[in-house]
């Protein structure tokens, strides 16, 4: 099991325990093969997060509903007493940088990462005077200055690594922009983050 460090390293072993300020862990890593990927008929937009640029054009985060027979096999990850309490969407991101911010109506997610494009997730801490500010669709979940926040944590995950993350701590996600970043997103609104990693761990 790999957690993130504090500092701005990525990917660090450390021992089994799990500290309660770590907001992602590595839970397990799959061969992609695994997976199917689903193609673009299978694929229903859920929601996204971004900027529509032309009315063919849309740069940000997108979740799509993918087919049950998928979601069966990706959420075989999950102990079958909880499954439940889980659903799963198929994330695109098509920018170079999504900006701090928190997720809506999730607590937390474990995320498949299928095509990372040498992304790079930040965790932070807000300032005492941060403010925030919400898009259209956003519901619980808000944007943040990046002024206005500390660097805690950071990870860049690889193809087939599954990564457990506090959604309801600001993170943001740097890309080379060089291809689509691709995910299976396992998500949950039920369980925290410190009860998703022990029931994985």
């Amino acid at each position: 099991m790999t957690t993130v460090p504090k500092t701005e390293q990525t990917n660090v072993t450390t021992p089994a325990t799990i500290p309660l300020n770590v907001p992602a862990t590595q839970v397990s890593s799959f061969d992609v093969g695994f997976l199917p990927i689903p193609i673009e008929q299978e694929k229903t937009l859920h929601t996204r997060f971004g900027v529509q640029t032309s009315p063919d054009t849309f740069h940000g985060i997108m979740y799509f509903t993918i087919p049950k027979a998928h979601e069966k096999k990706v959420l075989k990850l999950i102990p079958r007493e909880y499954r439940h309490l889980f659903s799963v969407l198929w994330m695109e991101i098509n920018y170079s940088y999504i900006p701090p911010h928190t997720d809506s109506d999730i607590l937390t997610v474990i995320n498949i990462y299928i095509i990372t494009d040498d992304a790079v997730t930040t965790f932070y801490f807000p300032n005492a005077t941060a403010k925030s500010v919400q898009i259209e669709n956003q519901t619980n979940g808000c944007i943040y200055n990046v002024n206005d926040l500390f660097p805690c944590a950071q990870f860049k995950a690889q193809s087939g690594e599954a990564w457990v993350l506090d959604v309801t701590t600001p993170h943001s996600v740097k890309t080379s922009g060089e291809t689509t970043r691709c995910a299976y997103c396992i998500q949950t609104s039920k369980m925290d983050y410190h009860d998703v990693v022990k029931i994985l761990t």
